[in-house]
């Protein structure tokens, strides 16, 4: 009888812990990381509180280029993450780009210093802010003001 309740206890302890465990990668974001239908990986941020946005991250010199372009659709809570090493001037254009976009200049602290609301799709003009950013988040027209982005803001960015 003894034998069969220390075989329930050690059963139960590490049922327990797998839930542990499996509870701290959802709350910690390890099974958030993926990778988008465009190859590129993918992040879920968190802006301001229950407001998560899905990112792609562009953090080469080809993903950055690429971009959204040819991009037709781009659902409400998603996004994309431009990510360089260093803060400079940022400006962002909209060529090939088939959707109306928010672009929001971020700088390394995660600060907020520029919004462009509502770009046009095949704009080529420079969109930007001349303060240092060293990201830049593109999401669909309107999450800007949805997600309530104000210059000034900090975002927590991976």
């Amino acid at each position: 009888m003894n034998i069969k309740n220390d075989k329930k206890l050690w059963v139960g302890g590490v049922l327990l812990v797998v839930i542990v465990v499996i509870v701290l990668y959802a709350v910690f974001g390890f099974f958030r990381s993926t990778v988008s239908d465009y190859g590129l990986p993918t992040e879920a941020i968190s802006i301001g509180k229950n407001n998560p946005v899905i990112v792609e991250i562009a953090d080469s010199d080809a993903s950055r280029a690429k971009g959204l372009m040819m991009r037709t659709f781009l659902p409400q809570g998603q996004g994309m993450l431009f990510v360089w090493p260093e803060e400079a001037p940022r400006t962002m254009w909209m060529k090939d780009t088939f959707i109306p976009l928010d672009i929001i200049f971020i700088d390394a602290q995660g600060n907020i210093v520029g919004i462009v609301t509502d770009a046009a799709p095949h704009d080529l003009s420079p969109l930007g802010t001349d303060r240092p950013a060293r990201y830049v988040l593109e999401v669909p027209a309107g999450d800007a003001k949805r997600l309530g982005l104000a210059v000034g803001q900090t975002l927590d960015l991976p």
